[in-house]
Parts: C-alpha cells; structure tokens; sequence
C-alpha cells in the first residue's frame, strides 16, 4: 500500500480514475439481457382492457370474483392485484376454447356469493 500523504493524491486519483474506465468498459460490454417478465405486468384496469381486447366481455366486479376465486391467473402485492401478459394470453385461449368450463366457472362465482351474502 502507497503511503496516502497530500503529495501522492494525485497518483491516486488518476489509479482510480483508470480504475472506474476500465469498470465502465467491461459493463458496457457486458451483453444486453432481456428485460424482465415484470415488464409485461398489469394492473387491474389495464388487464380489464387487455382481456377486452381479445374479445372477452370483462368488467371489473367480474375480474374481481375471478381473482377472489382463483380462476384467473394474478399475482397479489398488498392489496393490489398484477396480472402477467403471458399468463393472461393463455388464460384467454382457455376462455375462448372451453366455452363450457367457463359457464362453469360463472356458476361457481354466483355460488359463491351467494353464500358471501347468506353470512
């Protein structure tokens, strides 16, 4: 280790400095990663629109009974809910392909508040 007087600052300051280049350079070259899957996260009202588009009738007290009753895919952060893109767009398919599993889904829900009601 370099005796650290006032008369060898400026040895220093110019290690450091080609230091922090060359740090800069191999971060730079460092290859670019794709961003990640929390990118394509949405809230409540931007998958209600994103699931409209795909053709789905979707209101928010309905988005509301799926997530309560686990029928669609979510992530829950306090009290918020997060929906993934991809998950949603696989879920649509199913929506989409299984007309019969939905109604049962949709008979599940009405179930299920009913007995939120009767407590």
């Amino acid at each position: 280790m370099k005796n650290n007087d006032f008369n060898s600052l400026p040895d220093m300051v110019a290690e450091l400095k080609t230091e922090i280049f060359s740090l800069r350079e191999a971060i730079s070259n460092q290859p670019n990663k794709e961003p990640p899957i929390y990118s394509d996260l949405m809230n409540l009202d931007a998958a209600i629109n994103y699931i409209r588009s795909k053709q789905i009738p979707m209101s928010k007290s309905r988005l509301y009974k799926l997530s309560s009753a686990n029928s669609i895919p979510l992530r829950r952060t306090g009290n918020r809910l997060l929906f993934i893109k991809d998950e949603l767009d696989t879920w649509c398919v199913e929506q989409i392909q299984k007309p019969e599993q939905n109604k049962f889904n949709n008979s599940v829900l009405i179930q299920n508040a009913q007995k939120k009601q009767q407590k």
